[in-house]
């Protein structure tokens, strides 16, 4: 049988992590083993961390850091390698007695860092996301959506990886060549905007198990464990309780960019070397008393954060005892059929996804109306979407669709007309004064979910517009389901929503309006 391990903690009194000891089943006892502990960890007022210790595999101590922190900016600003003996190996380690200054733009943006990150320049956005981010050598250059999303990644003059986004939901991850040919591509499985596992194009499908904290820790295809990740309570993996790679949601779900160490949370980059972030906290305003550098209020065992903006604890609120059916007493053939149940929806929330993006382009849901792109549930046709993303990349819709079955080369043709339709009903109401956000995800009460394509506020009252280009598409089933719910119940911003309508915010009760006029000009 396989020896058991477990970590105990130590908390200050604001409930600050102080030490994690790390222990082995003795087979009658746990004994304390020196391996992987994180002997100390040292704060100022603000909850900047100060100073860390880690141990690494064979017990021997792997960084021992000091940190400089500014001491009204909270900036860190240097940093010292205290560890004795030679250099490691292990990836993110700060090498022994090395040492380095961070600068940062006026904003609070890290423009480099020393050992272990090494970046030499990162430049910014308006929204304080990086553009490029330079490392030893390569440049990695990024883009996002309007919400803030990331949208293309490329590292050097390599591969674009391109995300197919719903909200703050990852749908999939295109790989395109530098001759704008996609060479690969995988799917997610979706429980609500949680990823649960992927789908490849070639291979198996996997599915991810995850912690409390939503960190995957095993990926399993079948019954057979692939992957295995041990993270450290920072979210550093654990050398030598790695198995394989490949999955993309790694510490609290959240990508870790290979090339950089940086873990992408959605408005921020995390550096779990460092148990810091990159950049300062965009709603900073609202709990001064902390450092807009500080991570989950120094607490990674309790707390999480969805976006990089916010702290949250509902992962602990919400036991499978909660499910129906499940706790004392309860049915557990019910209780395993709530538990499953999201993992069972996700194909079928995607497909809905799938014609929610395609209704007001001429076609209605996959089962029927009259889709004028039949074979849409290939993966094929969603490539439209990727020449959409990555613009001027892509001169022709024939140089990306090679491969899509007959009839998906429409998907542009269509996709330009529906944007362009939404773009001048959103005009229209800026023009009567209404404050228009776009893509909006909502959920009802009664747990529909649609995304609305515009909702508009004014002086208090609100709008909810579904926008058809095409007088003969209907509604998607989502829509039909949700627009009578948000009408009579009211809906909810899910994710993390956009600009004017963050994500939570409440919409009232609403009729949902259902506008299908389109210019010649604009439709055909």
């Amino acid at each position: 049988m396989e020896k058991r391990y477990k970590y105990a903690f130590t908390y200050d009194a604001l409930q600050r992590l102080m030490s994690a000891d790390y222990s082995g089943w003795s087979g009658s006892a746990w004994v304390t083993e020196p391996n992987y502990d994180l002997p100390w960890i040292g704060y100022d007022r603000n909850g900047n961390v100060t100073g860390l210790q880690r141990n690494r595999q064979d017990g021997t101590r792997i960084d021992d850091l000091s940190y400089g922190i500014g001491s009204s900016s909270n900036r860190l600003y240097t940093i010292v390698e205290n560890a004795p003996g030679s250099p490691s190996s292990e990836a993110w380690d700060a090498e022994a007695a090395a040492s380095g200054s961070f600068t940062y733009d006026p904003n609070g943006n890290l423009k480099t860092a020393p050992d272990p990150y090494f970046f030499t320049a990162i430049t910014y956005d308006p929204q304080n996301l990086p553009l490029s981010l330079t490392r030893s050598g390569t440049t990695t250059t990024y883009r996002y959506d309007d919400a803030g999303q990331r949208i293309t990644k490329q590292v050097g003059g390599g591969n674009t990886e391109v995300y197919l986004r719903e909200g703050a939901a990852t749908l999939g991850v295109f790989t395109v060549n530098t001759a704008g040919t996609p060479v690969s591509w995988y799917f997610n499985v979706l429980a609500e905007e949680k990823v649960v596992g992927r789908q490849p194009n070639t291979g198996n499908r996997s599915y991810y198990h995850t912690d409390l904290l939503g960190s995957t820790r095993a990926v399993v295809q079948g019954v057979t464990v692939v992957e295995s990740y041990d993270f450290d309570p920072w979210g550093v993996l654990m050398p030598g309780r790695t198995l394989g790679s490949g999955t993309k949601e790694g510490f609290t779900g959240k990508e870790q960019d290979t090339e950089t160490g940086l873990d992408y949370f959605g408005a921020r980059y995390y550096m779990p070397a460092l148990a810091r972030w990159a950049a300062v906290d965009p709603l900073s305003e609202k709990h001064p008393e902390w450092s807009p550098y500080n991570y989950v209020l120094d607490n990674p065992l309790a707390l999480f954060d969805p976006d990089g903006r916010q702290v949250d604890a509902s992962r602990h609120l919400t036991p499978l005892q909660a499910q129906p059916g499940c706790g004392a007493g309860g049915d557990p053939v019910a209780c395993l059929s709530a538990a499953l149940h999201p993992i069972n929806q996700a194909q079928a929330a995607v497909e809905e996804l799938v014609s929610q993006e395609l209704e007001g382009f001429g076609c209605g849901s996959q089962s029927g109306y009259g889709c004028e792109v039949p074979e849409f549930g290939s993966v094929g046709a969603l490539l439209g979407q990727v020449a959409l993303v990555l613009g001027a990349r892509f001169p022709t819709s024939t140089q990306v669709l090679s491969e899509v079955p007959i009839g998906s080369s429409r998907v542009l043709g269509y996709a330009a007309q529906g944007k362009a339709f939404e773009k001048l009903v959103a005009a229209q109401m800026e023009a009567e004064g209404w404050t228009v956000s776009r893509e909006v995800t909502l959920q009802t009460p009664g747990g529909a979910r649609t995304r609305m394509d515009i909702v508009g506020t004014r002086e208090g009252a609100i709008r909810c517009v579904e926008c058809k280009s095409s007088a003969s598409a209907r509604l998607t089933r989502g829509q039909t389901a949700a627009h009578p719910q948000i009408e009579t119940q009211g809906a909810t911003v899910k994710g993390k929503g956009k600009p004017g309508v963050p994500g939570g915010t409440q919409i009232p009760r609403t009729p949902v309006e259902v506008v299908r006029k389109c210019p010649p000009t604009i439709c055909t």
